[in-house]
């Protein structure tokens, strides 16, 4: 596979990243409004639930980033090849991690 197929797939794997946070999105801002909504949250502190609502659109914009990046790259900007490599690496392990926490958060 060549460098602008192997662009194309990595360009389509943070557009599918991107779908992936937008349905995590209402589900941190669902524990959002409840951490805010009561005195004491069953989540954590309200630091810890404001910092995870948080992640989700920050990594939004970095998986928007990342295809904007590939994007280039693909368009024949070769320089921005690499980016677009380091950001889905780095994507692809947060976003693991936030599912991790995500179940944590769903089973308590």
């Amino acid at each position: 596979m060549g460098l602008h197929e192997t662009l194309i797939v990595e360009t389509e794997a943070a557009f599918t990243i991107l779908g992936l946070l937008l349905v995590f999105l209402p589900m941190f801002l669902t524990v959002l409004a409840r951490a805010e909504s009561s005195d004491t949250t069953m989540y954590g502190s309200h630091v810890l639930v404001i910092a995870l609502a948080w992640s989700v659109p920050v990594l939004i914009v970095l998986a928007g980033l990342d295809a904007t990046f590939g994007l280039f790259a693909i368009w024949g900007h070769e320089e921005a090849a690499k980016p677009t490599a380091f950001l889905l690496l780095l994507l692809t392990w947060l976003v693991a991690l936030l599912a991790v926490v995500a179940v944590k958060i769903r089973a308590t």
